[in-house]
């Protein structure tokens, strides 16, 4: 199989990329033949010569346009993604532990999308995007699950019609000054309230933050903490400039941490 690989990574953010790229090839659809999409400001990457890597320079935009305009960057690239089998997007900070394979390909009966699940309880309680007026409402009382915008994909086909349809949604609603509640994730869980997408369960998708014994099952990729000073902190990712934590200065105040960090996920 031929899968492509939509990739983000703006302003502060490439601090991530050399952990997922690296783990990605040890660890993601080996057996496949892999192309990555690398959307990004950073020289650095852009430097890179990587066969398997394709850059595509994007401006940052601020936030929350980063995330929110992400399906808008994926159409751009689209007679570039229909000569693949498989489309699958994964957010900036992920790590692969143990292998993926393709247990996430979706097949016919889940409409050829797959998605990662943040939760499932009473659907109510749901952080959906209930603003009548915005293209990612949900009424109280519909929804089945509550998918995270951090890793998606589906067969290119399925995928780019869902990467169409989100884009229009979201350029109708920025075109009103109307903002889901939780940017491009809101749309996507829009897009799959009526559809049986096949979950992606959260030991692929698990937060470093989070303890183990809550990984339900093995864990296979672990969300980077993004608030954690060895990362720079969410402020310094996100740009500020006024943010002083660094990685230094919190090994001074936390001189055993980077070592408890090391044993807690990969011993």
């Amino acid at each position: 199989m031929k899968i492509a690989i939509l990739y983000i990574t703006l302003g502060r953010y490439d601090v991530f990329f050399k952990g997922f790229y690296e783990s990605a090839h040890k660890k993601l659809f080996l057996g496949h033949e892999k192309h990555f999409f690398i959307f990004t400001d950073s020289l650095k990457i852009n430097s890179m010569k990587n066969s398997d890597i394709t850059v595509i320079k994007q401006e940052k935009m601020g936030w929350p346009f980063d995330t929110l305009m992400r399906f808008k960057m994926f159409e751009s690239i689209e007679d570039k993604l229909k000569n693949f089998d498989y489309i699958f997007f994964f957010n900036s900070n992920i790590v692969f532990i143990r292998p993926v394979k393709e247990e996430i390909f979706p097949g016919t009966e889940n409409g050829g999308i797959a998605a990662s699940i943040f939760y499932m309880k009473n659907q109510d309680e749901y952080t959906y995007d209930r603003n009548p007026e915005s293209n990612a409402y949900i009424p109280y009382g519909k929804g089945k699950a509550y998918y995270q915008g951090g890793l998606n994909g589906g067969t290119a086909a399925d995928y780019l019609q869902m990467i169409k349809t989100v884009r229009k949604w979201v350029d109708e609603d920025v075109e009103k000054k109307i903002f889901a509640k939780w940017n491009d994730e809101s749309y996507i869980n829009k897009y799959l309230l009526d559809k049986n997408p096949l979950i992606i369960n959260r030991n692929y998708m698990f937060p470093q933050e989070w303890r183990m014994k809550d990984c339900p099952g093995k864990l296979i990729a672990m969300l980077r903490d993004k608030s954690n000073p060895f990362y720079g902190g969410t402020k310094w990712l996100r740009g500020d400039t006024n943010v002083k934590d660094s990685l230094f200065k919190a090994l001074l105040k936390k001189p055993f941490w980077f070592l408890k960090i090391l044993i807690k996920y990969f011993m």
